[in-house]
């Protein structure tokens, strides 16, 4: 049975930061608030409808209300949970949105404020989509590192506002929340682009997609981003822009990156040794492996075993 999740806000607030650290699993629930969670260290499993996805530290999970989720701990989490009701908001979605739905300042009144938050963040047909062992549910935002840095600096002056109740600190939280969902909009506008290829031209967006797909089929291998720019006719400079700009990741960062999610599915799923998972994925020196998986995740891998 769903449980029901009541708001960690003063009583009439709008919004609520919370700093949550701890290791136990959150059961299936849904609240009345919309919310939306940044991994900061650590890693779980988020069952959202059918589909269940590792977050990792630089994900965001967009979560709107009254849609039930629930979250799988099994190790340390370190997260900042925000929650926030539009309805309350209704002026700063007011002055925030409307050209995004089409809507005129002076008619913002009349839009169902509750339905916002799916017409912002909504997912991708499954056409679209990418390689399934990455098909990810477009309600999740892989941040790269400065805009991981830039949005959790953002929340940690939400969270400080909250704790020390200065004069109207309320209306700071407001204007930090506008600044941090503008920022998200603007990482899933290029997770957009990326699978629709808005914004390239069609060598382009081919390469882009052609690179991502070879770097799915191709975690356990040796991979050379300059034979791949070759045979793009691209300079590996100009390869890596482009690349980056489709991604938020440099193609290096961004091979990383799925080395390190697909060995902690095989740590959690797969009783290897470490230096056996290392080089499953790619990596065939586990103490670089070991100092790369605790970069990202925040832990070392034996953590996990």
């Amino acid at each position: 049975m769903e449980a029901y999740y009541p708001f960690k806000g003063e009583a009439g607030a709008s919004i609520a930061v919370e700093l949550f650290h701890g290791q136990q699993s959150v059961p299936k629930h849904f609240h009345e608030f919309n919310e939306f969670v940044l991994v900061l260290k650590g890693t779980c499993k988020h069952r959202f409808g059918p589909q269940e996805s590792i977050l990792i530290p630089g994900d965001i999970f967009l979560v709107p209300a009254h849609k039930s989720h629930e979250y799988i701990i099994e190790s340390s989490l370190t997260i900042y949970n925000v929650q926030f009701y539009p309805r309350r908001l209704e002026k700063l979605w007011g002055g925030v949105w409307p050209s995004r739905l089409g809507q005129d300042e002076k008619d913002i009144d009349n839009v169902k404020l509750d339905d916002q938050w799916a017409s912002l963040f909504p997912p991708l047909p499954d056409v679209e989509r990418a390689h399934p062992d990455a098909g990810e549910d477009f309600r999740i935002l892989r941040l790269n590192s400065s805009e991981r840095e830039y949005v959790s600096t953002l929340l940690g002056f939400m969270y400080r506002e909250q704790q020390q109740h200065s004069f109207d600190y309320e209306r700071v939280l407001r204007s930090y929340l506008e600044i941090v969902l503008v920022e998200l909009n603007r990482v899933h506008s290029r997770q957009i682009s990326m699978n629709y290829g808005q914004n390239y031209p069609s060598p382009t967006k081919n390469t882009i997609k052609y690179a991502v797909q070879y770097i799915e089929d191709h975690l356990a291998d040796p991979i050379d981003f300059h034979a791949l720019a070759a045979e793009a006719y691209m300079s590996v400079n100009y390869f890596r822009t482009v690349f980056k700009q489709a991604t938020g990741l440099s193609p290096v960062d961004y091979l990383n990156r799925k080395r390190i999610i697909k060995s902690l599915h095989l740590l959690q799923s797969e009783n290897l040794p470490i230096q056996e998972i290392a080089t499953l994925v790619g990596i065939q020196d586990a103490n670089y492996f070991s100092r790369m998986f605790k970069k990202i995740i925040g832990y070392p891998p034996k953590y996990f075993k």
